[in-house]
């Protein structure tokens, strides 16, 4: 063993040398390297040998603690000596190296930090610690450096990641698991920063003391700001509690506040004064710095004892038992700029038991202040106004308002109302019509959605308009709030094809669109409910179809991007909705995207007839024929598939097919009239064909047509309809006079109304009697009757 020692001593030296030598030695680098791994594995078959031996005599052969080999540890110690010497690139050279053939050895990566923390790179400094960490899990100090050094450089995820490695290996630690909760509050995990926090207050020492009373500070803070002031108000409750002497002026502050907050005016009152009690120490004197205090906490501070029982009558006017006497208000009141936020509370106290008469004077000295001519004030002033029905007044304060801020959207919606109710609707309108910001501008030129900033005002804008009837402006700003609906697919130009793929395919063309403003959009579209947004969109259709035929493609294109966005597709309006896109395409000549539209209504509705009666509708192709047969073969007992098939097969001249599809539905519905007269239509057909030698008994075939025409004359009654088909079917086997006489009773017979539309066929019967009359020669009857019943 000693000789394979002094072997890799002298091999290290001639290593050290041919790397201080450089290109000297060249040419007998090639030499070297190979005597160098032989002697490497000559040294690990040796030891290999030698713990064989050992095992194989019954002894237990120790383990090696590093996993570094044992011919690199020679390697380790040149790199540490070149590190010591102040070579820092040639030690980084032998680590990367003893990395490459050791990369789960620690020693390497000891030496690199040592040398990037002497360099201050603190990126790769991190990296190395973080690999030192993963390689020595239960080393707690290197997951805690590592996070420090996040922590400086700004990346608190990681260093969040490392502190909880640091706190599974050191659960007791206080002051790692507060550090930890720090960094989720830093990253707004508040939910996990209020677990760690609370398991600190379980780890605390026996005598927390102060701890405790910080710990709950920062859990009341987080509970605040995620809307939860009633566990913020138990927590500092239990803190005060457990440890009173402990507590400061600021969790008192606190405390307090959420006590106002919740109007427990006298729960706060109570606080502040046992707090001072427990102290032994008397109130403040007089003291302006008293802004960040609460209302009753900066009564006591600023006004000691000369206005004691302030706090009291606040408290009193609150809950409304009674008012405070105005002695106790006038010191305050002869400070407007000292104790603005006094009189501020007070007003607001005022007004929340509805006395604003009491309220408004104290306002209107406010502003009339320069610290406190602030938003904030003119609108409390004109809530004021407002509440007393002072009209004028309170709309010259909200103009106050936006002139302090002007993005103040609730103002401006209000003012807005308040002008409408006035009578001034064009006021109204011209107040919301905000001007876009430069950022806003910006977006929209860059190929953004600008102009969205807060979409309550188009909304409250097209409200207006459409009470007024103003049907070419609303439908511009309807336009414009679909146009944010449909912001996937509004600027799209390859709808039609998008309509045609399936959910996935046609979401992923949709995801492209989206941009990094998604989740502020979709909070804005939350702010209508989903029938609210449905009646602007069928109300600014039905305009834009109502302005003529420059507008359809406006509303061809809206119902296209309904379809394709698919949020009306919900239990309650998906039928009306794709009846109604539907309808669009079918007005604007778009058979396929009628067709795609009813087809997807129709898998949903098989047993639902006005989808079907819709289909019906479309003209006859391939595609319509082969989707009705595909879906029949699939429900062979459908009798509205049956019913549509059976009409396809007549318009096609199959009178056999036909026939044979309505009796198999009229043996489900033998009542329905319609049905019979289509029965009756195809044996008319057949008994009307010119080959008799596939027809042979034609006179079979016409008492049978007449058959089903009589039911159908029974079933549907006396009216217009029945007359003229049955005059018409008269008219096509050639009996005139019976013929004739149908048609002469449809022209004495009153039209039916249905929907408010009356629906006369007085002149297409006048037309045929003329025509009969023509035939028979009777030329100036023929021309009395068009005369009479034909002329527009």
């Amino acid at each position: 063993m000693e000789e394979f020692l002094s072997r890799g001593e002298k091999a290290d030296e001639n290593l050290s040398e041919e790397s201080d030598d450089g290109d000297e030695n060249g040419e007998d680098k090639g030499d070297m390297a190979v005597q160098v791994d032989q002697f490497f594995s000559e040294l690990d078959i040796d030891y290999s040998r030698q713990r064989k031996r050992l095992l194989t005599s019954g002894i237990k052969a120790p383990r090696r603690k590093s996993l570094l080999p044992t011919h690199l540890h020679s390697v380790m110690g040149n790199a540490n000596l070149r590190l010591a010497r102040g070579d820092s690139s040639g030690a980084v050279v032998l680590c990367k190296e003893v990395i490459r053939q050791a990369p789960h050895a620690s020693e390497p990566y000891y030496v690199l930090a040592t040398v990037y923390e002497d360099t201050e790179d603190k990126h790769k400094l991190l990296q190395i610690l973080l690999i030192l960490a993963h390689l020595k899990r239960s080393d707690s100090d290197l997951w805690l450096k590592a996070g420090d050094l996040a922590i400086q450089l700004q990346d608190p995820t990681l260093a969040v990641q490392c502190l909880s490695k640091a706190c599974r290996l050191e659960p007791k630690n206080v002051h790692l698991h507060w550090q930890q909760a720090n960094l989720y509050s830093e990253i707004k995990e508040s939910k996990k920063a209020l677990e760690t926090y609370e398991h600190v207050l379980t780890i605390l020492p026996s005598t927390p003391g102060r701890d405790y009373v910080e710990c709950s500070k920062q859990m009341a803070r987080l509970y605040h700001d995620t809307e939860q002031t009633d566990k913020a108000t138990e927590t500092l409750v239990r803190a005060y509690s457990l440890y009173p002497s402990d507590t400061d002026e600021e969790a008192v502050n606190i405390l307090s506040e959420l006590y106002i907050h919740a109007k427990q005016y006298q729960e706060g009152c109570q606080l502040i004064m046992g707090y001072y009690n427990m102290l032994s120490e008397p109130c403040p004197p007089v003291s302006t710095d008293f802004e960040s205090l609460p209302l009753t906490t900066a009564l006591r501070l600023s006004m000691a004892d000369e206005v004691d029982d302030i706090p009291r009558g606040v408290e009193s006017s609150h809950q409304g038992e009674g008012e405070p006497p105005e002695s106790l208000l006038q010191p305050i009141y002869s400070k407007p700029d000292q104790c603005g936020d006094l009189m501020f509370e007070v007003a607001e106290a005022y007004m929340d038991v509805g006395n604003y008469s009491k309220a408004l004077p104290l306002l209107s000295s406010l502003v009339r202040t320069d610290k406190f001519n602030q938003a904030g004030v003119w609108l409390k002033h004109a809530e004021c106004h407002h509440m007393l029905h002072d009209m004028e007044a309170a709309a010259l304060s909200y103009h106050r308002v936006l002139a302090l801020a002007p993005r103040h959207t609730d103002t401006r919606l209000t003012l807005a109302t308040l002008y409408s109710q006035m009578g001034l609707t064009e006021d109204a309108l011209a107040l919301l019509d905000v001007p876009a910001t430069e950022q806003e501008e910006e977006e929209e030129g860059e190929g953004g959605r600008g102009g969205f900033s807060d979409i309550r005002v188009l909304v409250h804008k097209y409200t207006l308009l459409v009470n007024e009837g103003r049907v070419e402006e609303y439908c511009a700003v309807g336009t414009q709030l679909l146009a944010f609906l449909f912001r996937d697919s509004y600027n799209r130009t390859d709808l039609r094809v998008i309509m045609h793929l399936g959910p996935r395919k046609r979401n992923a063309r949709l995801r492209e669109m989206r941009d990094e403003f998604a989740g502020a959009y979709q909070e804005q579209e939350n702010i209508l409910r989903m029938d609210e947004w449905w009646r602007i969109f069928v109300t600014t259709c039905q305009g834009l179809y109502s302005l003529g035929t420059r507008h359809h493609p406006t509303m061809l294109h809206l119902a296209l991007c309904a379809y394709c966005w698919r949020k009306f597709d919900t239990p309650e309006l998906y039928k009306v909705f794709y009846m109604f896109s539907a309808s669009v395409c079918f007005l604007m000549d778009e058979v396929t995207g009628c067709f795609w539209i009813l087809r997807r209504l129709c898998l949903r509705t098989l047993e639902d007839s006005a989808p079907w009666n819709f289909f019906n509708f479309l003209p006859l192709d391939n595609r319509t024929q082969k989707f009705v047969l595909r879906l029949l073969f699939k429900h062979p007992n459908n009798s509205f598939l049956m019913w549509i098939h059976g009409n396809y097969s007549y318009i096609s001249g199959n009178y056999k097919l036909a026939l044979s599809l309505y009796e198999r539905v009229y043996r489900t519905d033998p009542g329905n009239y319609l049905l019979c007269l289509c029965i009756a239509v195809v044996y008319l057909s057949l008994a009307s064909q010119r080959r008799h030698s596939v027809i042979k008994n034609t006179n079979a075939l016409v008492v049978q047509a007449m058959t089903f025409l009589h039911k159908y004359y029974t079933v549907r009654g006396h009216c217009q309809e029945t007359l003229y088909n049955v005059g018409r079917a008269f008219h096509q086997l050639g009996q005139v006079h019976l013929a004739c006489h149908y048609y002469k009773q449809v022209l004495v017979c009153e039209p039916q109304c249905r929907n408010g539309e009356a629906y006369d066929l007085k002149c297409e019967a006048a037309f045929n009697l003329s025509l009969i009359y023509q035939s028979s020669g009777n030329k100036a009857l023929a021309y009395q009757v068009l005369r009479q019943f034909c002329t527009i």
